[in-house]
């Protein structure tokens, strides 16, 4: 029990850590639009592209890896850390002298010239962030949570405002990454520090037997994470390399994913694979159904409501957070929000669970090419709309083909993997939770911001209520609600 609680502790430490710093960076996209014309917004959000979709590249799974190994070799901890240390070096130059050989043929994919003058400081920029990227990773490892939240908050925080800052005094996006170079620099010396200060780090601690195990174990993971992350870039890369950098940014604000989504699905789905895979070792299919369906209820509990809400309020949030400039940005972040309707339906777990991780391998490299087809016929036919109206359709489409793999190897039908009847009543409990929105949205005209916020918890309040009046809350549930009220205003 005590270990229980105390992995609990550790895992709340990291979800606070994780929230402080996505709250933080929350800022930076909605300060940068009010001070850079939608072209210069286009070429930053092109850049911040690039680096999301190259920095795995220069993991490959080798720095999760340490999740594995350090507990379970401790005795060979300075080999490992070497290790890494030597493979993030290695691949973080090879990504950034990529960069800096491809620089025209990217600034020609993405359909801006002006990027090539940026990549040579933004490949310093990348190789460092490579460099130290597994400093988080290590200290996770150790079980210094607390230390590893502090460090990731801290990171956020300085990178977060060295972007505002510099971005307010200089209104320059080269000066901006500059700047990010020598914020990098600094987290490389301080990881250095950190390394020399715990580890024996030296190429003789280098074993070649250990080392193929790690990478044995990592590079699997690796390609998986890459396959998975090219497959959710592919409708951006698209869309900048058929539209200007003006219309990218158009784009790039009504694709942005609310965090809070992420958070629940991954922290669901973390939780799930180990109890799935206990349940499949023991052959306990109730189990894995109860597991299964009580998943997907407890997410759809929070993705239909966040749909519902945002769908009708997408007007008011896009003007209070990225300005009137981007109104254009409102049919592409509805229409994006549609995914979040199935973001509840997890087959990635059950399949994980089921040692399935070829097919969802197989499948993610062969959803690439098809997203690249339809994604430029609908780009070509109906413009930007089209991109994300083809991303969405190629999502889901994906996602209920997995669920139909899902069903096989159950031997469930997929109706009743869907569980229709609870998943129909919070759906609804959510439109209901609507109609006094719309009913304020329809009265009064306060500003996006103001409107937001009191809809908001107009929204909350009634979704909450109804819920409780229909029933889509278990009994344990309301015990729980009506516990924390308690000991928190009792």
């Amino acid at each position: 029990m005590r270990t229980r609680q105390s992995l609990t502790e550790q895992a709340a430490v990291l979800f606070a850590g994780n929230v402080l710093a996505m709250l933080v960076g929350i800022a930076v996209p909605i300060v940068l639009v009010r001070i850079f014309p939608q072209e210069e917004y286009g070429l930053y959000q092109q850049l911040f592209l690039i680096f999301t979709t190259v920095f795995p590249f220069g993991q490959m799974g080798v720095t999760q890896g340490l999740y594995y190994f350090l507990p379970r070799e401790p005795e060979m901890k300075d080999a490992i850390v070497t290790q890494t240390y030597l493979f993030v070096v290695v691949t973080g130059l090879l990504c950034m002298l990529s960069l800096l050989f491809f620089r025209d043929a990217i600034a020609g994919l993405m359909n801006n010239p002006r990027l090539s003058v940026f990549i040579p400081y933004f490949a310093v920029f990348m190789f460092l962030m490579i460099v130290s990227s597994f400093l988080e990773t290590l200290m996770i490892a150790e079980r210094k949570i607390l230390l590893a939240s502090s460090v990731r908050v801290i990171s956020q925080i300085i990178r977060s405002c060295t972007i505002v800052i510099t971005a307010l005094v200089t209104k320059d996006i080269l000066s901006i990454f500059k700047v990010l170079i020598f914020f990098a620099l600094v987290r490389c010396v301080f990881q250095w520090i950190y390394l020399k200060g715990r580890y024996s780090m030296s190429i003789k601690k280098t074993d070649i037997s250990f080392w193929k195990r790690q990478l044995g174990y990592s590079l699997p993971i690796g390609i998986a994470n890459v396959a998975w992350l090219l497959q959710t870039k592919v409708h951006s890369f698209m869309v900048s390399f058929l539209f200007p950098p003006a219309r990218f940014a158009v784009y790039a604000v009504g694709t942005y994913n609310l965090p809070l989504v992420g958070m629940i699905t991954s922290s669901v789905s973390n939780v799930m694979v180990p109890e799935l895979s206990r349940c499949h070792k023991e052959r306990n299919i109730a189990r894995i159904l109860s597991v299964w369906s009580g998943a997907m209820r407890k997410m759809n509990l929070f993705l239909f409501p966040i749909f519902v809400f945002f769908f009708i309020m997408a007007h008011e949030f896009i003007l209070a957070f990225f300005s009137a400039k981007y109104s254009e940005s409102v049919p592409i972040f509805q229409v994006c929000l549609v995914a979040i309707l199935v973001g509840g339906i997890n087959t990635g777990a059950v399949l994980n669970a089921y040692a399935q991780t070829q097919y969802l391998m197989k499948l993610a490299l062969f959803r690439i090419p098809v997203a690249i087809v339809i994604l430029y016929v609908f780009a070509k036919t109906w413009g930007i709309i089209g991109a994300i109206v083809a991303d969405v359709l190629v999502t889901v489409s994906f996602r209920l083909i997995v669920l139909a793999k899902v069903s096989e190897v159950m031997k469930i039908s997929v109706m009743n993997l869907l569980i229709p009847k609870v998943n129909g009543k919070i759906l609804g409990c959510a439109v209901l939770a609507a109609c006094p929105v719309l009913i304020l949205k329809f009265l009064y005209s306060f500003t996006p911001l103001v409107m937001l916020i009191v809809t908001a918890c107009v929204f909350t309040l009634t979704y909450c209520s109804t819920g409780l009046l229909i029933g889509i809350l278990t009994k344990t549930e309301i015990d729980m609600m009506r516990n924390c009220i308690v000991s928190k205003f009792g």
